[in-house]
């Protein structure tokens, strides 16, 4: 009769692990401490920077792209031999890279590109739309614009360029402000 040798202690069969292994609840506790949730970054000089743009630069883009306009409008209206007006093309130039500017600004915080939207676009498209004679009475009488400006912005809101611009402006706003979630 042979007999088998005892196991060793060395040798575990698969139900039971070696003594040398750390139990669950002792490895959890010396090996993982608690988690502390992340730390979250204030997003306040974001979100003035995006305010800012858009309530401060969406206003100067319109006034340079209007004024380009109508630099052409009155080019064409003419008949004139020129083939372009150098002042206009870099007013219509820094007009859209200004608004560029606002639309990029919602990388850093969608309020820019969504205020600039809905108060420089939006706004004063529906106020064309609700009281035409009004809102064209109301330009009439702003003391601060040239004439030449308060022209391309009667004829910018009949033509919807201002809900062009707010729709667009406001639309990235969303979509940056969808992107962050």
């Amino acid at each position: 009769m042979t007999t088998q040798p005892e196991s060793d202690e060395r040798t575990t069969t698969m139900d039971a692990p070696p003594e040398s292994w750390p139990e669950e609840s002792e490895q959890r506790t010396t090996d993982e401490e608690p988690e502390s949730p992340p730390r979250r970054r204030s997003r306040l000089g974001a979100h003035l920077f995006g305010a800012m743009s858009g309530l401060i630069l969406t206003p100067v883009a319109i006034g340079f792209l209007t004024y380009g306009g109508y630099r052409y409008q009155q080019l064409t209206d003419a008949g004139a031999t020129v083939d372009y007006d150098t002042r206009g093309l870099v007013s219509l130039g820094v007009g859209a890279g200004v608004l560029l500017i606002v639309l990029l600004s919602g990388a850093l915080s969608p309020l820019g590109p969504l205020l600039g939207g809905l108060l420089w676009g939006l706004a004063p498209a529906a106020l064309y739309l609700a009281l035409p004679a009004d809102t064209v009475q109301w330009i009439d009488d702003a003391p601060v614009a040239p004439v030449e400006i308060e022209v391309a912005t009667i004829s910018w809101l009949a033509l919807g360029c201002f809900l062009a611009v707010g729709i667009s402006l406001f639309g990235s706003g969303i979509g940056s402000a969808l992107r962050r979630r």
